[in-house]
């Protein structure tokens, strides 16, 4: 999974192609239908991966996470945010 920094726009490549992730949410690996289920009833995608490594037996080797200025710039932070350290 790919995802432009810019705009949050995600592309799944499988080999040497790209095809673009046109649903609302979008996981990969084996709790990805724990993460998505989780997402789709209103988890953050961090969250769902927490959720899916609560799970699933394979997931839980840590959490990675990117945040594309798209997003940053539709969602700015509020004064009450935390970081929530891991």
């Amino acid at each position: 999974l790919v995802m432009d920094l810019e705009t949050g726009k995600c592309e799944q490549w499988e080999g040497s192609v790209g095809l673009p992730v046109e649903d609302m949410f979008a996981a990969i690996g084996s709790g990805m239908g724990i993460a998505v289920g989780a997402m789709a009833h209103g988890a953050t995608a961090i969250e769902a991966v927490e959720t899916a490594s609560a799970w699933d037996n394979y997931s839980g080797l840590g959490i990675n996470y990117a945040t594309s200025k798209a997003h940053r710039k539709a969602n700015p932070p509020s004064s009450t945010a935390r970081n929530k350290k891991g």
